[in-house]
């Protein structure tokens, strides 16, 4: 098995020697248009399994910055987040430097999927997710099982 960084894995699947590859970030509305076969949606795996949201990703902070710190943070970045989504066009040029798909509408469906109330606050559901992350991490050996949890700053 060999690693590949996320942005070359559909064109090497066009290519010969590789036979599977996972697709992510726009990749999951386009592999159609690059007459890729999809396999398993790890996405609605996940949520079929689990009955809760996906955990993509994550904002964390060292607790050595203090719950003042932290929080202030999390508040700016809910600011934006809250500006983003009262201005979303103004957003597409920032995505496009970083992104793999260029068009409005694939940018947009990643946001309107990956971008959603669990975003701005994990709640309960967000929470929950996170915990069985965890979970299952730990029973097959990814996680040490004296870890510790996640402390979340609301």
């Amino acid at each position: 098995m060999q690693q590949t960084v996320f942005s070359d894995i559909m064109p090497r699947l066009k290519q010969p020697g590789a036979d599977f590859g996972v697709c992510i970030h726009e990749g999951r509305f386009t592999w159609q248009n690059e007459g890729l076969h999809l396999v398993q949606d790890l996405g609605e795996r996940w949520e079929r399994e689990t009955q809760s949201p996906l955990p993509l990703g994550g904002i964390v902070a060292r607790k050595r910055l203090g719950p003042e710190t932290i929080r202030t943070a999390n508040q700016v970045i809910r600011t934006s987040l809250d500006y983003a989504w009262q201005h979303p066009k103004e957003t597409l040029s920032t995505m496009r430097n970083y992104a793999q798909a260029f068009d409005d509408d694939v940018l947009m469906q990643h946001v309107d999927l990956y971008v959603n109330q669990w975003t701005r606050d994990l709640g309960e559901t967000g929470a929950s997710a996170l915990g069985k992350l965890s979970t299952m991490a730990k029973s097959i050996g990814l996680l040490d099982s004296s870890a510790a949890g996640i402390e979340i700053f609301s």
